[in-house]
């Protein structure tokens, strides 16, 4: 019989285990440490709420939202060692916080907590003040396929924290943003951001400032494609073919 939560998975889990879900998840939680190459799967259809119709007890979609009663800017999810995998969820997340927290220290040997190499596939994000926090410098990120709207402030956001601050060779492949108050807004240094669809914005489309020698090729972006039109590059970028 599957478990009522995911903190009851999370206490059982080992490093390369799969979890599969559907329906609510209403719980905030962070990764075990020293827990590494974990993948969560939605099982259900692509990424909605769940229903709460009698009839299927909401098993016929798999969302992860923020609970009841939430702690304070708080992430429904912080990521914290490498390798985890996240594929086909819905995140419904809070209004002050993140809707997943990608999460680096400065720990050395087992005493490292590094988010780097978390794997993003065909989830979708719906409000929440962000949407992905890159938190500390992890690297070899990835987001593709997802789908990305209605945050009130930075869809991606960074935040300077312990660990080595540089966000290097990530990849943004075949996302779409629309109607976030930035899309995206992270220092990235060796990036790729390929095919994706950027829509409706208020302040930045894209900005990454602070960042170098990325490239940003083959998007449709929306509106004025200049820095004066939310669009501002890192140093020695090469943007091409938007």
């Amino acid at each position: 019989s599957p478990w009522l939560t995911m903190d009851h998975a999370f206490d059982a889990l080992d490093s390369g285990d799969i979890i599969y879900f559907a329906g609510n998840i209403r719980e905030e939680l962070t990764t075990p440490a020293g827990v590494f190459d974990v993948t969560i799967v939605g099982a259900g259809n692509q990424p909605r709420h769940a229903d709460l119709h009698t009839g299927n007890n909401g098993y016929s979609a798999a969302t992860w939202k923020t609970p009841a009663s939430p702690t304070a800017a708080t992430p429904l999810l912080i990521v914290q060692q490498q390798g985890w995998k996240l594929i086909n969820i819905l995140f419904d997340g809070p209004s002050d916080a993140a809707a997943v927290q990608v999460f680096r220290d400065g720990g050395a040997d087992s005493a490292e907590r590094d988010g780097s190499h978390v794997h993003i596939i065909g989830c979708k994000f719906v409000a929440a003040q962000n949407h992905i926090e890159f938190k500390g410098g992890p690297s070899q990120c990835v987001l593709e396929d997802n789908l990305l709207f209605g945050s009130t402030a930075d869809s991606i956001l960074e935040t300077v924290g312990a660990g080595i601050g540089t966000n290097n060779y990530f990849r943004f492949l075949r996302n779409h943003w629309h109607n976030n108050e930035s899309h995206i807004d992270i220092s990235l240094n060796y990036a790729t951001i390929k095919d994706n669809v950027f829509g409706k914005f208020t302040t930045d489309s894209i900005s990454l400032t602070g960042g170098s020698e990325n490239v940003v090729v083959g998007n449709a972006l929306y509106g004025t494609y200049s820095a004066a039109g939310g669009y501002d590059a890192g140093t020695n970028d090469e943007w091409g073919g938007n």
